[in-house]
C-alpha cells in the first residue's frame, strides 16, 4: 500500500507510492482553514494521521482543528481555529480544540485524540459528539491529571495507553482508574523511567511500543 506522512514543519501530507512522492493537502505555508479541495487548503504544523473507513483524518496542531480528507476535499470535524478546549458534551464541529496531536481508534468507532494545549485525551463518538475521557484539564503530576499528553492508544477492552510527553511518563487508565505504567515524572535513562514520550503503539504481539524520543530509543512493556 501507499504510505502517508504528515510534514510537520512542511504544513503538508504527502503520499509515498513507490518513489513517486506527492502532495495529498496542505500549500507548503502555514496557515488555517475550514476547508475547501485539500491540494489548496493550508495546513499549520499536521501531526496526527489515521486512515478510517476511506477518510484521512489529520490533527492541526497549530490551527488547533481535526479536519478529514476524502475525495480530494478537506473539511473540520473538531475545533474552529480557537486554542481552547471547550465544548464537551455537545458536537465537535462546535466544540475548541487546542493543539491535537495524536489519534486512536476505539473498537467502537470512536475516535480518541490528544489535546497538548488542554492536558486532555478527548473522543468523538460515532454521531459526532465530544468528550474528555482522561485528565482534567489542569496541567499536574498527580493522577487523574496529565501534562502534555502527545498519543494515545486503546485496547479492545477501551483501556487507554497515554504518552504523557511532560510528565515523562505513560499512564493506562482502565474505567476510572488512572495507574502509571512507566515513568515517574523525572526524565532520565535509567530502568522504569522515559524522557518526553511522543508517540505509543499497541503491537499485535500484546506488547505496548513506545518511542522514547528524547532518549533515542523504543521501549517495549
Amino acid at each position: 500500500g501507499d504510505l502517508y506522512v504528515t510534514e510537520y514543519l512542511g504544513h503538508r501530507i504527502r503520499k509515498i507510492a513507490g518513489n513517486i512522492v506527492s502532495t495529498v493537502a496542505g500549500t507548503g505555508s502555514s496557515g488555517s482553514s475550514d476547508g475547501g479541495p485539500a491540494e489548496k487548503t493550508p495546513l499549520y504544523t499536521p501531526y496526527g494521521i489515521a486512515f478510517i473507513d476511506g477518510r484521512l483524518y489529520v490533527s492541526n496542531f497549530h490551527s488547533h482543528r481535526i479536519q478529514q480528507i476524502s475525495d480530494g476535499n478537506i473539511s473540520p470535524i473538531a475545533g474552529n481555529g480557537t486554542g481552547a478546549s471547550t465544548g464537551d458534551e455537545g458536537p465537535a464541529l462546535t466544540a475548541q480544540v487546542k493543539n491535537p496531536v495524536g489519534f486512536a481508534l476505539g473498537t467502537n468507532g470512536s475516535l480518541y485524540f490528544a489535546e497538548y494545549g488542554g492536558n486532555k485525551i478527548r473522543m468523538i463518538d460515532t454521531v459526532g459528539n465530544i468528550s474528555t475521557v482522561a485528565g482534567t484539564g489542569t496541567g499536574g503530576l498527580d493522577l487523574p491529571n496529565l501534562y502534555g499528553p502527545y498519543d494515545v492508544d486503546v485496547d479492545a477492552a477501551g483501556t487507554l495507553y497515554i504518552a504523557d510527553f511532560r510528565n515523562n511518563r505513560i499512564v493506562m487508565k482502565r474505567g476510572q482508574t488512572s495507574t502509571v505504567l512507566a515513568g515517574d515524572g523525572t526524565a532520565g535513562t535509567e530502568p522504569g523511567r522515559v524522557y518526553r514520550p511522543e508517540g505509543l503503539a499497541l503491537g499485535p504481539d500484546g506488547y505496548l511500543y513506545v518511542a522514547d524520543t528524547w532518549n533515542h530509543r523504543i521501549m517495549r512493556y
